[in-house]
């Protein structure tokens, strides 16, 4: 009770010196959608309830949309673009073929790339700035990948090594250095390893369900961190996907309906959260709404139509949104509003915010210390004699809400973060 009381004291007096007034909101959801020949890239506004379409792609299909801060990455077959999404206008673009999933981390746009990339590099990292610039490439990544994400200071990508592979591994990659570290291989038991979700204590991957094992056996597999180990949870059943991850909760495509894997339990705890459309239409692709704890989910056959549903956390229906055919790529706009008044404010933009993995702090003239804090007051992370634009890992946070304060010889401000 004296902690809760404490944290409400802390936020309070912060609230008061430094005139705190935030709120992170879902400003859009762009969409990405193509039958072949076309990609049409959209915004949907879930307060109107309308969707715009802001362009199209000379391309076959639609494979990754990723934002950070007020710019959409969009993977379309072999084009790259960069769009702002505040002006809805393209700001770059780049040509590769054999396109997969897009990342940023820091100044960097990781792009994975799949089936069967002509010069044999399937991970390529490109200059978020200037799609122009490749900054490095992973030539001993030469299978296909899948799901990327950022943990440790390091980059983990799942190598399923393309159709008929019978084993599956992660490659590790050192950002700072630009170099390939080491593969972590998981042999037979890896093999189909699709998306990978972290938590920044062990790495989930769900590994697909694949026919030409003549088998329906998928599982979901725990990648600690610290000890190097790894459990796998097999499944009689067709597992295609994995969504997202909320606290506990892992969304995953099992035999063609939502599923829900409980990360603390080892099991899936509703194997059928959402319906599929069933028949030859299929789910293309879904998004987490982590600020209002939704679920968007876009159904298809790939020819004549495209369904948008939303559903809360339970799997109750919370009504309709509008998508076009064969909608395979979307993600979320989050946007922070602040009250902070300019004069005390030493901070001008700290992105992403609700953050995952880590966070770019842009300062006015640098700072002096950094300190993150948790919600008592206790402070967690020091830094010391910061430029105006610092990058800052998270792995080290448990999922929560945070207060960075910004000190300098001028001023002192504070501003709230919220780790997934």
């Amino acid at each position: 009770m004296m902690k809760n009381v404490f944290s409400g004291i802390v936020l309070i007096v912060l609230t008061t010196l430094c005139s705190v007034a935030q709120t992170t909101y879902v400003k859009q959801l762009i969409l990405a959608e193509g039958t072949g020949g076309t990609v049409y890239v959209s915004s949907y506004d879930p307060e109107s309830g309308e969707r715009s379409i802001f362009d199209s792609i000379q391309t076959g299909y639609a494979q990754w949309v990723f934002i950070e801060d007020h710019f959409a990455y969009v993977a379309a077959t072999d084009s790259i673009v960069k769009y702002d999404i505040d002006t809805y206008e393209r700001v770059d673009e780049t040509y590769m073929t054999h396109l997969h999933e897009l990342h940023v981390f820091g100044d960097h746009l990781y792009v994975g790339r799949w089936l069967d990339a002509g010069d044999g590099v399937y991970l390529k990292v490109l200059n978020k700035n200037d799609l122009s610039q490749l900054i490095f490439e992973v030539p001993e990544i030469d299978e296909p990948t899948f799901g990327i994400v950022f943990t440790h200071d390091s980059v983990y990508v799942a190598i399923y090594g393309g159709y008929g592979s019978t084993s599956g591994k992660l490659a590790v990659v050192d950002p700072v250095t630009q170099s390939f570290v080491r593969f972590i291989d998981f042999g037979e038991n890896g093999q189909g390893i699709g998306d990978i979700f972290t938590d920044d204590y062990n790495i989930y991957m769900v590994n697909e369900t694949f026919n030409w094992a003549d088998d329906t056996v998928g599982s979901i597999a725990t990648y600690n961190l610290s000890t190097g180990e790894v459990t796998f949870d097999f499944y009689e059943e067709i597992i295609t996907r994995g969504y997202a991850l909320n606290y506990t909760a892992l969304f995953t495509l099992l035999n063609g309906n939502i599923a829900v894997y409980n990360l603390y339990s080892g099991e899936y705890s509703n194997t059928n959260l959402i319906a599929g459309p069933g028949g030859y239409d299929a789910v293309s692709s879904v998004v987490l709404d982590r600020i209002n704890s939704k679920l968007y989910v876009a159904t298809t056959d790939y020819y004549s139509y495209g369904e948008g549903n939303i559903y809360d956390l339970s799997g109750n229906s919370l009504g309709t949104f509008d998508v076009g055919i064969s909608t395979d790529a979307m993600d979320i706009d989050y946007r922070t509003e602040t009250g902070i008044s300019e004069k005390h404010n030493a901070i001008t933009e700290i992105y992403p915010n609700p953050a995952v993995d880590y966070i770019r702090i842009k300062t006015v003239d640098g700072f002096d210390k950094l300190t993150v804090s948790d919600l008592s007051g206790r402070q967690i992370i020091q830094r010391f004699n910061g430029t105006e634009n610092e990058f800052l890992s998270l792995s080290s946070l448990p999922v929560g809400s945070y207060i960075i304060g910004v000190f300098t010889n001028k001023n002192v401000s504070y501003h709230e973060l919220i780790k997934f």
